[in-house]
């Protein structure tokens, strides 16, 4: 349930409109409303929210999310040689390098996730940048 509930925040987040927000509630409202436990038996509804994460994300990063699903479960990819991993496949779309390496493109990409909750990330304390990154467990069966 947690992850279902900092996965919402984070798609909630960049929503400015009460219309969008609207139209996320009808999304996800009714299906949650009608469970009224999160038990390990039905995670349908937290599912529907992890889902429905991946469903908001701009074509771009849902490239980059469902290749992350590629590397095994746990495993800590570097970002260094996911940047160029994402630049070689076509992931990363040169208007947003406007003058940015590839790298700051990948952490650009890499933090857009992080702050939805889709994906877990640990930095590098000097420099800041993104060390390595995994999906959540969770996040692996949407």
């Amino acid at each position: 349930l947690p992850l279902a509930v900092k996965v919402l925040g984070g798609l909630l987040a960049p929503q400015y409109t009460l219309r969008e927000w609207t139209r996320i509630y009808e999304n996800i409202g009714s299906h949650i409303v009608r469970r009224t436990s999160f038990t390990d038996e039905d995670n349908s509804s937290v599912y529907h929210v992890l889902s429905l994460s991946f469903e908001e994300l701009p074509i771009y990063l849902k490239h980059c999310f469902l290749y992350l699903a590629h590397f095994p479960e746990d495993s800590a990819i570097d970002v260094g040689k996911l940047s160029y991993c994402w630049a070689t496949e076509g992931i990363q779309r040169p208007r947003h390098y406007d003058g940015a390496t590839i790298r700051e493109v990948a952490d650009g990409y890499v933090a857009e996730l992080v702050k939805r909750n889709m994906v877990i990330s640990e930095r590098d304390i000097g420099t800041l940048r993104f060390e390595t990154c995994h999906l959540h467990d969770m996040m692996r069966e949407v």
